[in-house]
């Protein structure tokens, strides 16, 4: 794969995002952008785009300490597009030792009593925002407004009782695409639960043959250790752009006398319908390529199996 390749993709993905109107009269949210890759998309279109919220970077627009602004916020209907990508920290099924499991989803009881403190405060920061998640959804879907939730495709969070729930609602659905689609060097198999009569564009199936490695432990990177996953998590810049050119149309969208929403003929189904029956172990599960947090290591890279707890600024 070389630039040329990537440069088709790039085209590819910007030749279906074009729109010739101007918008107006509603705004952009992202929650939990991290690299900010999808804000500053957000900020590339000519919508209103409030700034992001999320955990760790400023008490004012901290999700968890001020989740009842959000929701508000949502109700009033003025978000056109909100888009989260909720951590997935503690629902990865490549996790050593794993925190979850498809029957004890809100958490392992072996962590409560056995586990280590960060390990219990991952799973209960995991449960909150998760449920954070999902009120926020519903308070978008009550006003007819349009939301994206990201995450890996193969995350537990799939498997969380009330995001199942959210699936079954008409006019919601999944779209599956890698984000090496968008010039990252792992393939990062991706699930975005949406309802949403675009998003499904994303989507481009671009073929770049990349390898399949898991992301497990740490590499030396930069001048220091550094968790894989961590490297991973990061959007690429090109998504970012795209999903902010989407979002400026999701809001002319809500601007039609009648208001559409995902089409089921773009439905591509539950992300984890495969894996749940399957009974595969863990250990099969880990090597399967589609696990959380970035499936496919950087080539070249070799990383460690130690250090298997993710920090919580990753």
């Amino acid at each position: 794969m070389g630039p040329e390749d990537l440069s088709l993709g790039f085209n590819a993905a910007r030749t279906v995002l074009e729109w010739p109107l101007v918008v107006s009269g509603y705004c952009l949210l992202s929650i939990f952008d991290g690299s900010g890759a999808v804000s500053l998309g957000m900020k590339m279109t000519s919508v209103p785009t409030i700034c992001p919220w999320e955990l760790d970077k400023d008490l004012r627009l901290d999700v968890l300490g001020s989740a009842h602004i959000l929701w508000k916020l949502a109700l009033s209907g003025r978000v056109g597009f909100s888009w989260l990508a909720t951590p997935c920290r503690s629902w990865t099924l490549a996790r050593r030792p794993m925190l979850r499991s498809w029957n004890e989803i809100y958490g392992l009881p072996s962590v409560a009593l056995d586990g280590t403190d960060l390990q219990r405060r991952l799973v209960m920061e995991g449960n909150a925002l998760t449920m954070f998640t999902v009120m926020y959804v519903l308070c978008v879907m009550k006003v007819g407004m349009y939301f994206a939730l990201e995450n890996p495709l193969h995350s537990l969070m799939w498997w969380y009782p009330m995001l199942k729930m959210v699936m079954g609602f008409r006019g919601v659905i999944c779209t599956h695409f890698n984000m090496s689609d968008y010039g990252a060097f792992w393939r990062k198999p991706t699930c975005i639960l949406h309802n949403t009569p675009l998003l499904h564009l994303l989507k481009l199936e671009m073929d770049w043959n990349l390898p399949m490695v898991p992301l497990r432990g740490q590499i030396w990177f930069e001048g220091a250790m550094v968790f894989l996953t961590s490297l991973a998590c990061a959007y690429p810049p090109v998504l970012g752009e795209c999903v902010g050119r989407l979002g400026e149309q999701l809001c002319l969208c809500a601007e039609e006398p009648k208001r559409r929403f995902g089409d089921e003929l773009n439905d591509d189904g539950h992300p984890l319908a495969q894996l749940a029956p399957a009974g595969l172990t863990e250990d099969d599960l880990a090597l399967c390529d589609g696990d959380e947090e970035g499936d496919d290591l950087i080539p070249g890279l070799v990383g460690s199996e130690s250090g298997d707890e993710v920090p919580a600024s990753t």
